[in-house]
């Protein structure tokens, strides 16, 4: 219910963090403390090295000691094109968790935010907290009562078993070339995901946002947090679409997660819905292989190439989900491993979208439908569940 915003993470504090085994450690520690955490006794003295195994289960990219200092120089900004390599005269830039304007005047309040694996656990103790809505809103009301958004539960999950399937042959080659496995989130709302991500995770993080009403709550929870943990985060304020353009986002009063491009449509089951004008914002449109830079130029790390591998994607745009396929190019579908993603049929008919399945699978894409029964693509017109998941056809 959110729209697109990026967002990448990259922790001074908690540099190594495994949720399933609770491991965070941080940068003063050993990384064999890990490793040790990691190895059954049996296994101590069995001739393996276990130490490598178990940094690279933890990161496809940490193949070895040397490979774990070198990520420490990754910029994750330096995955998004800047207005040279991009060839164009953008009129956006990427959000600084360190401004505090506030030229619309919105405000928040700051309620606690708990992950589903227990955030006070990887955040070192301290409560964290997070900037929701002020007025009545679907996801900053749940979030006040339970502390966290529970659609976003199923993400981390999603990010572990993408990354425990990285073949050994992927992690590096003789050309010394490694891949940094990213979370892509299209659709940022106020950043209830974003937030489950970054403490449930280690996962790197891109998110798109372009609501200016939802990118002031998101940015003032991120300045608060430490910097180990903004310096794993990169949100740009646009929309994702067919074409790099000017457009109008509209946003329910009552769910700011129904925010749409170009169009508004109310949802069915919330009574007295509205659009006012004092929710309606002019934003930025890009397309997504115009933004990012996946490997090669630019990508460097001590003399190391590192190429984008994108293990995971969210994408919730409230029907603009075609647009976002026409501007993303195959050679970045081909960087995808798993998209999960909303199917809700009314916003997707109101853009002309009622061939989404066919257009994912158009690019490589297989559908499944709770998490793992395949859908043929003869039934694909077929009534769907509203959360559904499209895995590449060479990557499951």
């Amino acid at each position: 219910m959110a729209f697109f915003g990026i967002i990448l993470l990259l922790s001074n504090t908690c540099v190594y963090f495994h949720a399933k085994n609770n491991a965070c450690i941080n940068e003063s520690e050993p990384i064999l403390k890990l490793a040790l955490d990691k190895i059954p006794a049996t296994a101590a003295h069995d001739g393996h090295d276990h130490h490598n195994h178990v940094l690279a289960h933890i990161n496809p990219l940490y193949g070895t000691e040397d490979s774990v200092k070198k990520i420490k120089t990754f910029s994750l900004k330096s995955v998004i094109k800047n207005e040279e390599t991009a060839k164009d005269d953008r009129k956006w830039e990427i959000i600084d968790f360190q401004d505090d304007s506030n030229p619309h005047g919105f405000k928040c309040d700051w309620v606690p935010f708990i992950s589903s694996t227990g955030v006070n656990k990887q955040a070192g103790g301290k409560q964290i907290e997070m900037c929701v809505h002020s007025f009545d809103d679907i996801v900053s009301n749940v979030i006040r009562g339970v502390h966290r958004w529970q659609d976003c539960d199923v993400l981390p999950e999603h990010w572990e078993q993408s990354i425990q399937n990285v073949p050994a042959s992927e992690l590096s080659n003789a050309s010394n070339k490694k891949k940094q496995s990213i979370y892509l989130e299209i659709g940022a709302n106020i950043g209830s995901c974003i937030m489950e991500m970054l403490f449930s995770t280690n996962a790197p993080i891109i998110a798109f946002e372009p609501n200016p009403k939802n990118l002031f709550p998101l940015r003032e929870t991120m300045r608060r947090l430490d910097k180990s943990y903004q310096d794993r985060v990169v949100l740009l304020p646009i929309a994702l679409g067919a074409s790099k353009s000017s457009n109008t986002i509209y946003a329910a009063n009552n769910n700011m997660g129904n925010s749409q491009v170009g169009t508004a449509v109310k949802d069915l089951d919330i009574d007295g819905q509205a659009f006012l004008v004092k929710d309606q914002f002019d934003i930025q449109v890009d397309r997504l292989e115009d933004v990012l830079e996946l490997g090669g130029g630019g990508l460097h790390s001590d003399n190391v190439d590192v190429h984008i591998d994108i293990r995971l994607v969210k994408m919730d745009a409230q029907g603009f989900e075609c647009e976002i396929l026409k501007g993303m190019g195959q050679e970045v579908a081909d960087k995808i491993h798993h998209v999960h993603f909303e199917k809700a049929d009314l916003f997707l008919k109101a853009h002309n979208c009622e061939d989404l399945l066919q257009r994912f699978h158009g690019f490589g894409f297989d559908i499944y439908r709770d998490q793992q029964n395949l859908v043929h693509p003869s039934n694909y017109n077929q009534p769907m569940p509203y959360d559904l998941d499209a895995k590449r056809h060479d990557k499951v």
